[in-house]
């Protein structure tokens, strides 16, 4: 294992991310302006759920997951690329047409639907979902294009292309934010910009795979025959039908999560999208990288059956995750509402909403290391083309996660929806990592468990500090000028509690500030402790 090598890869991912999420920042801020907290946002989330739903399950999900494995053992093993190329394009083909199938049911049944009377609320997720669904069928194929670009090691330029999605709906936002029509017109503008961003993201990952020769004219009538295409369509559907079980219940305990918040009132939905939103700026930045850069590695050791490399790459990638995630949850809990005043707290949206997102986001923020850590910890698995065991953990997950719904959100409101999604995580994460100690030769989880110990002690005196000089930050910007906008004392206190978080790294000693050092510096370090 080259820890150096891991590094530079996620890096390059995290750079784009970052961008990514940068610019969703922005919009989140111009929706919240613009929308708000209320009904309008709650009608958006639900139609915009549907396609993600969809993006989750088949693009970032269970079928990416498995395109990684069988390209990567494919190059591997015969290092013939135009073989895997060709079997590829047959699954991308029949995903195409499959989704645009579902596409046409979709506008059917919400056409059917409104013919009858509805509420306003429904009908206006009913007029907004057939115009923002296609987006599923465009992003699905460009986050399956992106995980076959991973499995040859291209990583930056994928990651790269979700820059369209903001760029085009902070576009929309600003253009059509009347609200002249009750905000109908600007959900419509929305789902517009959302389609076109995937219509353009597509493209541009088609002309990727065709530099890297891994997109031809996939020949549909040969998938009929005994073939390639037809084994290799075979394999994948076999593999990732117990990722599609396990990710269509994550994601269907998501709508519930989603679903249960709207029987709570208006502000519950938009409560748990927005603090969600702050909680992935670290998670789409650490998680989303080391997710891809890892699945690829493992996989190309998997495919040479070294285990024992596995277990030291996999106990890296969680010691790195922790090290960056369990400073970020502590961070966004203190400063919870800092942070959602800085974001969100203008135009549409009221204190109503801030108190609503405050208190979901108290909760959500323990979770940001166990989100992250799970990307990781799933790779042990589908690296091995092992996805029979994950789905049926995540099942189980899911189950305990939607009875601690129903106990939490009454005494906890949202709160209550989002720390079952926290413990849940927890729990998945712990019995995967046990279930992975008897697969991998020499890995030990009770390792990781120390490394966290240390990490949360290294965090101890930066929250201590940042706790001190909270009022004074705020009372220094107040007195500086009353232009600065409310929450921005967060500002200076990340930079504090960073620098204070790295001090206490050094005085302990921990190898992963060495390790980052040495990314920049040439370093090469043989191995991992």
């Amino acid at each position: 294992m080259n820890p150096r090598s891991i590094l530079k890869s996620a890096s390059g991912v995290a750079v784009a991310t970052i961008a990514s999420r940068a610019l969703g920042v922005v919009r989140d801020i111009l929706s919240a302006t613009f929308i708000g907290g209320g009904a309008l946002m709650s009608a958006w989330v639900v139609s915009f759920t549907i396609p993600n739903l969809f993006r989750r399950l088949l693009g970032e999900g269970a079928l990416g997951t498995v395109v990684v494995p069988l390209v990567s053992h494919a190059v591997e093993k015969n290092g013939d690329r135009g073989g895997a190329a060709r079997d590829f394009s047959a699954t991308f083909a029949i995903l195409g047409l499959f989704l645009s199938l579902l596409c046409v049911v979709v506008w059917s049944v919400c056409e059917v639907i409104l013919a009858f009377s509805v509420s306003e609320r429904l009908g206006l997720i009913l007029t907004i979902l057939p115009l923002v669904m296609p987006y599923a069928v465009f992003i699905c194929l460009s986050g399956v294009a992106g995980s076959a670009l991973n499995a040859v090691k291209r990583f930056f330029l994928p990651a790269l292309t979700s820059l369209l999605l903001n760029i085009c709906m902070i576009g929309a936002l600003l253009l059509f934010h009347s609200d002249a029509d009750g905000g109908t017109r600007l959900l419509r503008a929305l789902s517009i910009s959302v389609l076109l961003a995937g219509v353009i993201q597509f493209l541009l990952m088609s002309l990727l795979l065709k530099k890297e020769g891994l997109l031809t004219f996939p020949r549909i009538l040969r998938i009929l025959s005994d073939s390639p295409e037809r084994r290799f369509l075979g394999e994948t559907w076999r593999l990732a039908l117990p990722g599609f079980v396990g990710a269509g219940a994550l994601q269907i305990s998501f709508l519930i999560d989603r679903l249960l918040a709207y029987c709570l009132g208006d502000y519950a939905v938009p409560a748990l999208f927005y603090s969600d939103r702050i909680v992935y700026l670290s998670i789409g930045v650490f998680a989303v990288s080391f997710g891809g850069v890892f699945l690829s590695r493992m996989s190309g050791l998997a495919a040479k059956n070294d285990t024992a490399a596995m277990g030291r790459t996999l106990r890296f990638g969680i010691r790195q995750l922790l090290f960056l995630c369990v400073p970020a949850a502590a961070f966004t809990f203190i400063c919870r509402g800092d942070l959602v005043r800085l974001f969100f707290m203008r135009g549409a949206f009221d204190e109503r909403a801030f108190k609503a997102t405050t208190w979901a986001l108290a909760f959500y923020s323990f979770g940001i290391p166990s989100f992250a850590v799970l990307k990781v910890v799933l790779s042990g698995f589908h690296a091995r083309k092992e996805m029979s065991t994950p789905m049926r953990i995540s099942i189980l997950c899911i189950s305990v996660n939607i009875v601690l719904n129903l106990i939490l959100m009454w005494p906890l409101r949202q709160g209550g929806i989002a720390l079952a999604t926290v413990i849940s995580s927890v729990l998945n994460n712990c019995i995967l990592l046990f279930i992975l100690r008897g697969r991998l030769d020499g890995f030990k989880p009770e390792k990781s468990l120390a490394d966290l110990a240390k990490i949360i002690i290294s965090c101890a005196p930066a929250v201590a500090v940042a706790l001190l000089c909270r009022d004074l930050v705020v009372e220094w910007g107040g007195k500086l000028s009353s232009a600065i906008p409310a929450g921005a004392a967060v500002i200076p206190l990340a930079l504090i509690f960073g620098l204070a978080y790295l001090a206490a790294s050094l005085l302990i000693n921990r190898s992963e500030l060495g390790e980052w050092a040495g990314l920049f510096v040439g370093r090469r370090d043989s191995g991992t402790r």
